[in-house]
């Protein structure tokens, strides 16, 4: 069995984009990852940040954010491999802000006139899409409305509504 964490941090230094995440969330963090446990060498988080989806050392990632929350899956071996080799996979593609404009406009039409809008999806992800595509993919969570439209809140809501079900 090993550990598999999925948090949610806030960067240390101001910024802009950030920011107005947690405030349109009403939440204290503005993105989530996925971080990967290893007892015998670091951590490695993943996330789709500065312009693309890739991995970065725990440590490294502490440096430049403070870490909000995390839940702690305990997941077979072969969950953690065929995990981990999806992101292998993923790595590299590219970070969608296009789809951050489709978040804030689907939101705010939802907000004005109660309406749900979709859109088609976009190339690349933000953080949120990435890890409510695991979720959805290996935990069986399901959300509300498509994966391209979810905010780090929407994740952070769907884990702890669930929380004693995975």
């Amino acid at each position: 069995m090993r550990a598999l964490y999925i948090g949610f941090s806030y960067p240390k230094k101001f910024k802009v984009g950030a920011a107005a995440i947690a405030i349109w969330m009403n939440r204290d963090y503005s993105h989530v990852y996925t971080r990967f446990a290893y007892k015998d060498s670091k951590d490695a988080v993943f996330h789709a940040a500065h312009g693309m989806v890739h991995f970065r050392s725990y440590e490294n990632f502490l440096k430049e954010n403070h870490q909000v929350k995390e839940y702690k899956f305990i997941v077979t071996e072969d969950l953690h491999n065929e995990l981990f080799d999806e992101c292998m996979d993923l790595a590299g593609d590219k970070y969608s802000k296009l789809t951050l404009l489709k978040i804030f406009a689907a939101d705010l039409v939802y907000s004005l006139f109660n309406k749900v809008v979709s859109f088609k999806d976009s190339p690349g992800y933000i953080c949120s899409e990435l890890v409510g595509k695991f979720c959805t993919d290996k935990f069986n969570i399901s959300f509300c409305k498509p994966l391209s439209l979810l905010k780090p809140s929407d994740v952070d809501y769907a884990l702890e509504s669930n929380q004693n079900k995975v």
